[in-house]
């Protein structure tokens, strides 16, 4: 069995040891700012929705006189889904960072 002492090819199938070229480099960071930006909005609709529902169960469990059983868990996930949101955000500070091609 003969053993390869050559690097492996990264995904597009050239030596991953070899640097990227500056095309490459900017089409790379290209993809990135678009797959990032395609992240950002395919979690931005889902958490609009589920802040949206509990604060609508919130206001529900409010009007029918339930207490902090229901009440607590609604403002936990409230809060998560604040914390998600504000990752977004900064999700999206992170690829104004890179240059557009």
């Amino acid at each position: 069995m003969e053993v390869s002492t050559s690097n492996p090819p990264d995904e597009v199938g050239r030596d991953a040891s070899q640097p990227l070229s500056e095309e490459e480099i900017r089409a790379l960071l290209g993809a990135i700012r678009v797959n990032i930006s395609r992240v950002h909005h395919e979690m931005s609709n889902p958490i609009s929705i589920i802040s949206g529902n509990a604060q609508l169960l919130r206001e529900l469990a409010a009007m029918a006189g339930m207490g902090d059983d229901i009440r607590l868990p609604l403002e936990d996930i409230e809060a998560a889904v604040e914390a998600l949101a504000e990752a977004l955000d900064r999700l999206i500070l992170l690829r104004n960072m890179i240059p557009r091609p």
